[in-house]
């Protein structure tokens, strides 16, 4: 779906996806430039429906969780992401390194089950922030 939206331009290389959670709560979302919102907004909410309806290769699993598992590990890789990434763990119940031991143990049918209770298009919001044209 990224390189679709980017390739018709309605997306630009500063779009990004993000997972931010908490004790009791976690929030999914992509954020990014769009010269239109609304389009690219439809087109994610149709993506989810669809994969739904029919699920997700399991070879795009493995490699959303090499990349995800990456990523933690990754986090560690400087005091102050390291510091903030503890911080967090902590502040949420969580040991330091829980985080990268659940994506290096995640399973397909783990992911499977959640896409389906925890990604419900009907729960979405488009946020949209038009800068000021005189300033």
């Amino acid at each position: 779906l990224y390189r679709k939206l980017y390739d018709e331009g309605l997306i630009n290389a500063s779009f990004y996806s993000a997972v931010n959670t908490g004790r009791g709560f976690n929030v999914s979302y992509l954020s990014g430039e769009s010269r239109n919102p609304k389009k690219v907004y439809d087109e994610i909410i149709q993506e989810l429906i669809r994969i739904q309806k029919e699920g997700f290769p399991e070879e795009d699993f493995a490699r959303a969780k090499k990349a995800a598992y990456g990523n933690y590990v990754g986090r560690f890789g400087t005091v102050s992401a390291a510091a903030s990434t503890l911080l967090v763990s902590h502040f949420s119940g969580l040991e330091g390194f829980d985080v990268v031991e659940a994506a290096a143990n995640l399973t397909y049918q783990q992911v499977e089950a959640a896409f389906e209770k925890t990604l419900d298009p009907t729960l979405s919001a488009l946020s949209v922030i038009n800068p000021a044209e005189n300033q």
